[in-house]
C-alpha cells in the first residue's frame, strides 16, 4: 500500500508540474510514470488507474499534440491501466473504471480543441488503445459497460469532425485509420454511426471515410447496401458541391456497388440530378465515374452522352468533363461502344453551328481516343478521318483558330492508333507549308507529327522527305521570334526522331545556320535561363530532340569522344559550367527542368512516357551507342552536373530555380546511364558521380547525403556501376578527394564540403566485398596524405603577434591592446605679432613655429637617405639633382627635403597590406590542416577503418599534440580527436575516453595547474586526473590507446611540481605498470621517458621510490640499443645525488634485458 500511495502522490505532483515543464522534463516525467506502471504490472488499483488516465487524457494530451515523442509512452500508460482493469476480480470496479474513462474522454473531447487534426488523432488513438487493452467489447456484452457511454463519446467526437475536409491528407489518413479500427473493435458502434448518417444532412467526411472503408470490406458486408443508399442521398442528391475529401471518402462505396446497383439505382439517379443540381453534379459526377470499378462498356453511352459534352462546353467544368471521358474510356473493354460514341460526336460536330459545341465535341473525341485500351481493333476509327468528314473539315477550314487547333490535335491522336496513318499525316503536313495557316493550327500539326515520328522512330517513312522540306524554315524561326520557340522545338523533335532512319536525308538539307543553333551555347536551344523557365510542352519537345542529338542521329552534332578527351576530371573545383559542352550542359539543365515540371495537373496520373527518364531516354541511348561514344557521353554529363552543382551552391534558394529533389533525380538518371555502359567504365565517371552525390545541395532533412549515398550503393543504380570498375575505383576517388585541399575553408562552391563527405564513402559496409579489395590500402594512403599536410611544427612556431593578426578582422589595422600610439597633429596655436600687424601688405603677420625635434625625426624615418641624390643610368647626376633645375613650384621653396615622405594614411595602408599578407600566409596552411582534420574525422565515422586508424595513431599523435598547443588549430584538432578517440580507444581501457581530447589540450598548452573552469573543461576535477584515474592499469594498452594516453603521462611528469603531486603519482604508477606489461615505444619516446623521470626525481623528492620503480621498469624493458644506454649513462653525470643513485640502481637491471 505504501508504494501505491507514493505512486498516486507522484502522479498528482507530476500533473501539477507538467503544464509548465520543458520538453525534456515532460519526457522524463512520462517515462518515469510508465516505468513505475510497468513495475506494478497488473496490480494497479482502481484509484491509481483513474489517476493515470486523468494524467494522460487531461494533462499530457495537450503536450503530446505539440511533442509527438511523448505519444508512445502515453499510449503505453493507457494500455497498462487497461490491462489492470481487465484483471480486476470485482465486476463493479471494472464498470466503474470503464465508465470513468468514457466520461473523461467525452469531457476532454468537448473541452480540448479536438477539431484540430493532431488532437483528434491522439484522442482516437487513446480510445483505440483502451478498447484493445481493457477488452471493451467483452465489457459491453457482459453489461459491465453501458452502450450509452460509448455512443455518447462517439457523438462528442463526431461533432468535432466537421473541419476534417480542410486537414492535410496525411492527417486525414491517420485519423480515418484510427477511427476505422475503433469501429471494427466495437461492432455495435457501427449501427450507431449508420443511424447517425441517416439522420444528418452533412455527414463529416472523416466519419464517412472510416465507415465506408470498414462497411465495404467484403461484398457480403451487411452495411454495404445501406451505404449505397446513403451515397445516393448525400452525394448524388446533394444540393451543393462536396469537397474533394468527402468524395474520396465515399469512393469505396461506389467501388463496391454491383452492376445491377449501378444500372438501376446509381446511374439513373445521377442522370436525373444532372438537370436538377448541375453545380453539385459537376463535381460529383466525374468522381462517381472515377470510382466505378466494373466494365463500363455497356454504360458508356449513358455516362458520356450528353453529360460529357455539357461539361466540356463550360470552361470551368471542362477539367471534370475530360476526367469523365478519360475514366469511362479506360474502363471500357469493348472498343465498339467507344467507336459508336465517337461517331455520334462526329455527327454532332458536323451539325453544330456554335463554336462551343464544336470545341466540346472535338475535346470529347480527342480525350476518348487518347485513352483507348492498349489492345483492340481500331481500324473502324478510320471513318473519322474521311477527307470530307467533319473532323478534317474543322481542322482545315473552320474560321476559329482554336477549333482548327483541336481538329489537328484530334487527327494526330487518330494517326497514332490507326494501322494506316498515311492519309492523316498528309493532312497534317498541309498547314506547315500554308503561310496563311494560323499559328495554333500549325502548332497542333507539329505536335501531332512529333508524336507520330516518335512512335515510328527507327522506321523509314515515305513522308519524311516532304516533312524535312516543309519543316526546315521552322527550325530557326525561334531565333528571331522567341514566342514561336515551341514550334521550332517540335520541328526539331520530329526531325530528330525521323533522323534515326533517314539521317542522310536530313543531313543533306541542314545548313550552317541550323547546325550553329545546336553548337552555340547561347542559342534558344542551349540558353540555360530559357530552359529553366520553359513550360512542360517545350521541355518534352526538346527532350525528344536531345535524345536524337545525344545518340548521334543528327549529322553535324558535336563529337563527344573528342570533347571527353580534353577533360581533367579529377581536379577540384571542376571546370566552369559555362565551359562545358553546350549539348551536355543543356541536357543536365533539361533533366532538372523535367523533374521539376509536370504535365497537365488534375487529369489523371502522369503518363509513363512523360517521366524525365523516358523523355530523355538516356539508358536507351547508352545501350544503342558505341562503347567509346557511350563512355564519353556519360563522362561529359557527369562533369557538367558536377560543374553545375558548384555554380549553384553560392546562390540563394530562390535564385537556383532547381530543388534538391530534382538534383538527386538527375544524379540517379546519370548513374543509371553509367550502369548501362557496355564494357568497362572509366573510373573518372564514378569519381565525379560520387563527388556529386556528396555535394551538400543534394541533402534535405528527409534525404540526407549519407542516406541517399547508401541507397545509391545498395538499391540504386550506382551499385552496378561500381561493379564495372571494381576495386580500382578507390585510388581515383582518393585523388579527387584530396585535390580539394587547396580550396579555402570559405569555399562557397560546396566542393570542399563534398570532398570531406566523400571521405565517409570509404566504408566497406555499404560496398560489395568484391569492390573493397584495395579499400584499406587506400584508406591508409589517405591517412598518410592527411598526415603530410598537418602543420604541427609550423603552427607552434608562429609568432604570437602574427597569431593575433590572423584572428583580427580583415581590412583594419591591428594594434596591440594597451599600446600608446603617438600621433602628429597640425599645430594650430599660431602666434601673432601684434606690433608688426598692418605694417606690410599682409593682413596678419605670423611668427613661424618650427616643428619639434621628435616630429622631425618621425618624418625623417620614411624620408630618403641624406646625401644620396638620384642618379641616372650612366652614373651621372640626373637633371633634378642639379641646383637651379630642381626648384619646387610650391610656396615652401625647396621640396627635395621631403619628396619621399609617406603620409600617415599611407603608412597605415602599408601596414594593413602587410598584415593581410600575414593572414593569407597563415590561412594557406591552416585551411589545409582543417581539411585534413575533417577528412580524418570522416574516416573515423566508418567502423571499417578502425584498423587503419589504429595503425596510424602513433604517427598522428605527435602532430595532434602540436596542433592542440597552437591557438590556430586547437579547436579543430580537438574536435577531430574526439571522433578518432571514439573509434580507436577501447571502452574498457579508459573509462572516461571522451575526456582524452580535453586532457591532451590541457597538457599541450601547459594548463595542468589551472582549474577546470579556467582550462575550459567540464567537471569540478582536473581533467588529466580524471582521465588517468580511469585508465585500466592492469591491462596493456594497445598501440593506438597508448599513443593517446602516453603524452598525458609524460607531459604530467615533465611539469612535475608540488601542486601536481597527485597527478604525477598516478602517472608514475601507470607508467610503471605499462612498462612492466611490455609496451613497445619508439626511440624518441624512450628518451622522453628517461627525461621525464629525471625531472620527477628533482621536482618531487617525496616520490623517489615510485620514480625509481618506474626507472627500473624502463631499464628492464626499454633499453636495448647503445644510444639508449648512452642516454642513461649521461644521466649518471648529473649534479644531483638522487639522479645518480637512481641510475646506479637502474643499471643493475640491464643484464636481464632481453
Amino acid at each position: 500500500m505504501g508504494s501505491e500511495s507514493e505512486f498516486l502522490a507522484l502522479v498528482k505532483a507530476l500533473a501539477q508540474e507538467l503544464p509548465s515543464s520543458t520538453r525534456s522534463r515532460c519526457r522524463e516525467a512520462v517515462e518515469e510514470l510508465l516505468e513505475k506502471a510497468v513495475g506494478l504490472e497488473k496490480d494497479i488499483p482502481p484509484d491509481l488507474c483513474k489517476a493515470l488516465l486523468t494524467f494522460v487524457v487531461s494533462v499530457a494530451a495537450p503536450r503530446v499534440a505539440s511533442e509527438q515523442s511523448l505519444q508512445f509512452s502515453c499510449l503505453e500508460i493507457i494500455a497498462r491501466a487497461g490491462l489492470a482493469v481487465r484483471s480486476f476480480d470485482d465486476e463493479s470496479s471494472r464498470a466503474d473504471v470503464h465508465g470513468f474513462f468514457f466520461k473523461l474522454m467525452k469531457k476532454e473531447a468537448k473541452g480540448q480543441p479536438t477539431f484540430k487534426p493532431k488532437v483528434m488523432t491522439i484522442m482516437l488513438q487513446y480510445l483505440l488503445r483502451w478498447i484493445q487493452a481493457a477488452d471493451v467489447a467483452k465489457a459491453l456484452e457482459g453489461g459491465a459497460l453501458k452502450a450509452d457511454l460509448v455512443n455518447g463519446l462517439l457523438d462528442a467526437l463526431i461533432a468535432e469532425m466537421g473541419r476534417s475536409i480542410r486537414w492535410k491528407p496525411r492527417w486525414q489518413l491517420k485519423a480515418s485509420r484510427a477511427l476505422r479500427k475503433v469501429l471494427r473493435s466495437l461492432p455495435k458502434a457501427m449501427d450507431h454511426v449508420l443511424a447517425f448518417l441517416k439522420k444528418t444532412e452533412e455527414p463529416p467526411a472523416l466519419l464517412v471515410a472510416a465507415v465506408a472503408a470498414e462497411g465495404t470490406q467484403s461484398p457480403e458486408s451487411p452495411e454495404r447496401t445501406q451505404l449505397v443508399e446513403l451515397y445516393v442521398k448525400h452525394v448524388l442528391e446533394a444540393k451543393k458541391p462536396l469537397a474533394d475529401f468527402s468524395l474520396e471518402a465515399w469512393g469505396p462505396v461506389v467501388a463496391a456497388a454491383t452492376d445491377e446497383e449501378v444500372g438501376k439505382q446509381l446511374l439513373p439517379t445521377a442522370l436525373r440530378m444532372q438537370k436538377r443540381q448541375p453545380a453539385a453534379m459537376a463535381v460529383s459526377y466525374p468522381s462517381f465515374a472515377a470510382n466505378l470499378k466494373a466494365d463500363l462498356s455497356g454504360h458508356a453511352k449513358e455516362l458520356l452522352d450528353p453529360p460529357a459534352l455539357e461539361f466540356l462546353k463550360d470552361k470551368d467544368k471542362r477539367l471534370g468533363g475530360r476526367l469523365l471521358v478519360q475514366q469511362v474510356a479506360q474502363k471500357s473493354k469493348d472498343t465498339g461502344s467507344l467507336l459508336a460514341l465517337a461517331e455520334a460526336w462526329t455527327e454532332l460536330l458536323k451539325k453544330a453551328g456554335k463554336v462551343d459545341e464544336k470545341q466540346a465535341a472535338l475535346h470529347a473525341i480527342a480525350e476518348l481516343i487518347s485513352n483507348l485500351p492498349k489492345e483492340g481493333d481500331f481500324a473502324g476509327f478510320a471513318k473519322l478521318t474521311d477527307p470530307k468528314g467533319a473532323i478534317v473539315k474543322a481542322a482545315a477550314e473552320d474560321a476559329n483558330e482554336e477549333t482548327r487547333f483541336l481538329g489537328y490535335k484530334t487527327l494526330g491522336l487518330l494517326a497514332l492508333v490507326l494501322p494506316n496513318a498515311e492519309p492523316v499525316i498528309q493532312e497534317l503536313l498541309k498547314p506547315l507549308a500554308d503561310k496563311k495557316a494560323p499559328d495554333r493550327a500549325r502548332l497542333a500539326a507539329l505536335a501531332a507529327l512529333a508524336e507520330i515520328s516518335k512512335k515510328v522512330e527507327g522506321s523509314s517513312c515515305s513522308w519524311a522527305g516532304s516533312f524535312f522540306d516543309k519543316a526546315l524554315p521552322l527550325l530557326t524561326v525561334a531565333a528571331t521570334k522567341p514566342v514561336h520557340r515551341l514550334q521550332s522545338l517540335l520541328a526539331w523533335a520530329a526531325c530528330g526522331s525521323l533522323a534515326k532512319a533517314d539521317g542522310d536525308s536530313l543531313g543533306s538539307k541542314l545548313k550552317k545556320e541550323q547546325l550553329t543553333l545546336i553548337k552555340d551555347g547561347v542559342s534558344f536551344l542551349n540558353a540555360v535561363p530559357v530552359i529553366q523557365k520553359a513550360p512542360f510542352a517545350e521541355l518534352a519537345a526538346q527532350a525528344q530532340f536531345w535524345r536524337a542529338l545525344l545518340a548521334g542521329y543528327v549529322q553535324g552534332s558535336p563529337q563527344l569522344v573528342e570533347a571527353a578527351s580534353e577533360l581533367d576530371a579529377l581536379s577540384l573545383p571542376p571546370r566552369s559550367f559555362a565551359e562545358a559542352l553546350p549539348v551536355c550542359r543543356s541536357a543536365v539543365v533539361l533533366l532538372a527542368s523535367l523533374h521539376g515540371a509536370s504535365p497537365e495537373q488534375g487529369v489523371g496520373r502522369k503518363r509513363e512516357e512523360d517521366k524525365p527518364a523516358k523523355c530523355m531516354g538516356l539508358v536507351e541511348i547508352i545501350q544503342e551507342a558505341k562503347e567509346a561514344d557511350a563512355a564519353a557521353l556519360v563522362l561529359l554529363l557527369a562533369q557538367a552536373f558536377a560543374s553545375w552543382l558548384a555554380e549553384l551552391a553560392p546562390l540563394s534558394r530562390g535564385l537556383r530555380q532547381v530543388s534538391s529533389a530534382a538534383l538527386r533525380n538527375i544524379l540517379v538518371d546519370i548513374c543509371a546511364a553509367a550502369a548501362a555502359v557496355k564494357g568497362a567504365l572509366a573510373p573518372e565517371v564514378l569519381c565525379l558521380l560520387s563527388f556529386a552525390a556528396h555535394h551538400p545541395l543534394l541533402g534535405t532533412s528527409r534525404w540526407s547525403v549519407p542516406r541517399h549515398w547508401r541507397w545509391l550503393c545498395s538499391k540504386g543504380p550506382l551499385a552496378a556501376a561500381f561493379g564495372k570498375v571494381g576495386s580500382g575505383i578507390w585510388r581515383p576517388l582518393r585523388s579527387i578527394l584530396f585535390s580539394a585541399k587547396k580550396l579555402p575553408q570559405s569555399d562557397s562552391s560546396g566542393c570542399r564540403l563534398a570532398a570531406v563527405s566523400l571521405a565517409g564513402a570509404f566504408d566497406q559496409k555499404i560496398m560489395d566485398p568484391e569492390i573493397c579489395g584495395t579499400l584499406q590500402d587506400e584508406v591508409a594512403a589517405l591517412i598518410k596524405d592527411c598526415l603530410a599536410v598537418l602543420p604541427g611544427s609550423q603552427a607552434i612556431s608562429e609568432k604570437d603577434e602574427d597569431v593575433k593578426v590572423y584572428f583580427a578582422p580583415e581590412g583594419r589595422l591591428w594594434i596591440e591592446e594597451g599600446t600608446y600610439v603617438a600621433e602628429e597633429r597640425e599645430n594650430k596655436n599660431v602666434k601673432k605679432n601684434k606690433f608688426l600687424k598692418g605694417l606690410y601688405d599682409d593682413d596678419e603677420v605670423t611668427a613661424e613655429v618650427k616643428p619639434s625635434q621628435p616630429a622631425l625625426a618621425s618624418r625623417a624615418k620614411f624620408a630618403p637617405m641624406p646625401g644620396k641624390a638620384k642618379e641616372s643610368k650612366d652614373g651621372k647626376d640626373s637633371k633634378d639633382s642639379k641646383s637651379g633645375k630642381g626648384k619646387s613650384k610650391g610656396k615652401g621653396g625647396g621640396g627635395a627635403e621631403g619628396a619621399g615622405a609617406m603620409t600617415q594614411s599611407q603608412i597605415e595602408e602599408a601596414k594593413i597590406q602587410e598584415q593581410s599578407e600575414t593572414r593569407a600566409r597563415i590561412r594557406s596552411y591552416v585551411d589545409e590542416a582543417f581539411f585534413a582534420l575533417d577528412v580524418l574525422a570522416a574516416l573515423a565515422s566508418c567502423q571499417g577503418n578502425r584498423a587503419a586508424l589504429e595503425e596510424a595513431m602513433p604517427d598522428l599523435m605527435p602532430q595532434f599534440v602540436k596542433l592542440l598547443k597552437s591557438p590556430l588549430t586547437v579547436l579543430k584538432a580537438r574536435r577531430c580527436l574526439r571522433c578518432l578517440v571514439t573509434l580507436v580507444v577501447q571502452p574498457g581501457a579508459v573509462r572516461r575516453r571522451d575526456l582524452l581530447p580535453d586532457a591532451l589540450m590541457v597538457v599541450g598548452k601547459g594548463w595542468l595547474e589551472r582549474t577546470p573552469a579556467a582550462a575550459g573543461t567540464t567537471g569540478d576535477e582536473p581533467v588529466c586526473q580524471v582521465v588517468l584515474d580511469g585508465v585500466d592499469a592492469n591491462r596493456m594498452l594497445n598501440g593506438s590507446t597508448l599513443a593517446i594516453v602516453l603524452p598525458i603521462i609524460l607531459r604530467a611528469l615533465f611539469d612535475s611540481r608540488p601542486a601536481l603531486q597527485e597527478v604525477c603519482t598516478r602517472a608514475l604508477q601507470l607508467l610503471e605498470k605499462q612498462l612492466a606489461l611490455g609496451i613497445e615505444v619508439s626511440e624518441d619516446t624512450v628518451s622522453e621517458v628517461f627525461d621525464s623521470l629525471s625531472v620527477v626525481l628533482l621536482a618531487l623528492p617525496g616520490q623517489r621510490l615510485q620514480t625509481q620503480a618506474a626507472m627500473l621498469a624502463a631499464c628492464k624493458h626499454l633499453v636495448s640499443t647503445d644510444d639508449q644506454l648512452a642516454r642513461l649513462a649521461d644521466m649518471f653525470f648529473s649534479d644531483e645525488e638522487l639522479v645518480r643513485s637512481a641510475v646506479i640502481a637502474s643499471l643493475a637491471e640491464l643484464p636481464r634485458n632481453s
